[in-house]
């Protein structure tokens, strides 16, 4: 896991998360949020990586879907969960596994090989980025 900025981009009813390098974030500092990145795996055995957001100081009204991923998180650790969104409550609502799923087959890659392939392309890694233009109005 690790913490850092992504930005995203909603098209309808499409969200897609972008990575931006260090060097350029300053062009899109308004458009960043801050997550932390996960290595999950589904129960058909599907390995991604799950951006948890972080709470934010002034973003009361998503403080609480914030914790609640992050603790779904933590507790996916350990156990098999799923997360579910919940208006009525605010955040996600974490369900634990009842039957024993068994130990997760983890493929023999790195955190980075698969930051790297998950966002192969979604990065933003020049101040030409067709996403960067966009946003400044060029395209």
């Amino acid at each position: 896991m690790t913490d850092t900025l992504v930005l995203e981009r909603e098209d309808g009813m499409n969200r897609e998360t972008y990575l931006v390098q260090r060097e350029i974030q300053d062009l899109v500092v308004h458009e960043l949020r801050p997550v932390r990145l996960f290595v999950a795996i589904s129960k058909r055995g599907t390995v991604f990586l799950g951006p948890a957001k972080l709470p934010r100081e002034d973003h009361d009204a998503g403080r609480r879907w914030a914790e609640t991923a992050l603790l779904a998180a933590e507790q996916a650790k350990t156990l098999w969960v799923k997360m579910l969104g919940n208006r009525d409550l605010g955040g996600d609502e974490i369900f634990r596994a009842k039957g024993d799923l068994g130990e997760p087959q983890w493929p023999d890659k790195t955190f980075r090989d698969l930051v790297e392939i998950a966002f192969r392309e979604r990065l933003i890694d020049r101040a030409d980025h067709p996403v960067i233009r966009e946003l400044a109005g060029e395209i």
